[in-house]
């Protein structure tokens, strides 16, 4: 039934949930029935957990490192962001066949819940130079944004769990914790 884009769905038994909008409203959660075809809408984009929704993908941005390497990286700034405070960060770590702008819905998803959301493009390095890539981004968006260094998260999925375990070694005072997701490693 819907009209506009669906940005993102989720089947759980015999429901459908999907991220989207019947018309020309703003978008919101709904719960279909795949048995019965009843259709309910769970949370609209005015209610509270979507006031501020961000609904774009994440910018990209460009830096040379130390070592005189051009990276890039993919970065959305929190719906809700307060100039004053600094604001958590939620890095992410992709698989590795993965391009970093198709990963916008977790980024979105993030920044709704008040975080910053990084993703590198990594499409130009070797696995082993990813982790020494992430630190690079790290310091250069220490410089960039209000973020806050003692809530940095990592965000790990599928092989991007490899790099995650090196940065957790290397340098676990950045972090403070970590989420895998389909970990290739552990």
């Amino acid at each position: 039934p819907w009209q506009s884009e669906i940005k993102s769905y989720a089947v759980c038994g015999q429901q459908l949930f999907v991220m989207s909008s019947l018309t020309n409203e703003p978008m919101g959660i709904w719960q279909y029935d795949l048995v019965s075809g009843a259709l309910e809408r769970l949370v609209a984009n005015q209610e509270r957990p979507f006031q501020y929704a961000v609904n774009q993908p994440p910018l990209e941005h460009f830096f040379t490192n130390a070592a005189g390497k051009r990276l890039s990286y993919y970065l959305l700034e929190p719906a809700r962001l307060a100039p004053a405070r600094p604001a958590p960060l939620v890095f992410g770590c992709m698989g590795k066949l993965e391009k970093a702008y198709v990963w916008d819905r977790y980024a979105q998803t993030i920044a709704n819940c008040g975080f910053y959301c990084v993703i590198p493009d990594r499409r130009n390095s070797e696995v082993s130079e990813w982790a020494a890539d992430a630190v690079s981004i790290y310091e250069d968006l220490k410089k960039r944004i209000n973020l806050n260094p003692d809530r940095a998260h990592l965000l790990g999925i599928s092989i991007g769990a490899a790099t995650m375990n090196e940065l957790l070694t290397s340098r676990p005072e950045l972090w403070r914790d970590a989420i895998y997701l389909s970990p290739g490693s552990l």
